[in-house]
């Protein structure tokens, strides 16, 4: 069965990551480009995000197969209004992280649906890229939940995958790994993306694969290497929290209590 592949990058955009922001960008350019070569049924969408009381919160640039658009996309980095790009400013007043905004948006996007008649399956991928906690897990939500979201990504088959930056991650790398595999996808340390993800979308629009299939052959060695992630020291708590938990209430509680466990 032929498949069209829809791919989101969520980039957290504040002034924290932004010392690895070259790294970033030529990540999701070296992707895109192998995504976007010679097929004709992958498309590419790009959400920014901000937090912690900058003028605008997330910005949504619409599907496109164009590789200047999604360069510009990239490059652009304070626009105003709406620009030939064609994103969506939408704004929101908050001093918190905001990815669980930003999922949302993702998970509200024109994806394109499946039609059985014409036989092609779509194949949904959101890429989360930042370097911090999200709202609701040390502090009270305020904003969308995105233990939630990641529940309908599950219900809407879309697949997400975190891309963890900096060291800062460190403290709620476990977190990002179950907010992944809760949709069948993977927690993934910078150093190792680009290799990992360019392999994984190749299988499945060669192969005519899921994503969910292509993330269950990727070894733990490879996304652990040169990193100082540990998947075997987080595992309990990965499956605890896809397990036992279905708001980010239930999560900060098992934060708190295993840190009241590890005092």
């Amino acid at each position: 069965m032929p498949t069209v592949t829809d791919v989101v990058f969520c980039i957290d955009y504040t002034s924290s990551i932004m010392s690895y922001f070259n790294q970033i960008r030529t990540m999701i350019l070296a992707i895109c480009t192998m995504a976007l070569t010679n097929q004709n049924g992958v498309r590419i969408s790009i959400i920014k995000f901000q937090s912690h009381g900058d003028d605008w919160a997330t910005r949504v640039y619409g599907f496109t197969q164009d590789l200047n658009a999604i360069n510009q996309m990239l490059t652009n980095e304070n626009p105003d209004g709406v620009s030939p790009d064609g994103y969506e400013a939408v704004e929101f007043n908050t001093i918190f992280d905001i990815s669980g905004d930003a999922l949302r948006e993702a998970l509200n996007v024109q994806w394109r649906l499946n039609n059985n008649n014409d036989l092609i399956f779509n194949e949904k991928l959101v890429i989360l890229i930042t370097d911090g906690a999200p709202n609701g897990l040390f502090t009270p939500l305020n904003g969308a939940d995105p233990w939630i979201i990641s529940n309908e990504f599950h219900r809407e088959n879309i697949t997400l995958v975190v891309v963890g930056v900096a060291e800062s991650i460190n403290e709620c790398d476990d977190f990002y790994c179950a907010l992944a595999q809760n949709t069948g996808g993977e927690y993934i340390p910078l150093v190792n993306a680009e290799d990992i993800l360019q392999n994984v979308i190749q299988g499945v629009i060669n192969e005519e694969t899921t994503f969910h299939q292509c993330f269950r052959h990727v070894m733990m060695e490879e996304i652990e290497e040169n990193s100082s992630f540990k998947y075997s020291y987080m595992k309990d708590r990965v499956i605890g929290m896809i397990n036992e938990c279905r708001t980010m209430d239930d999560i900060r509680k098992l934060f708190f209590n295993h840190r009241l466990s590890t005092y």
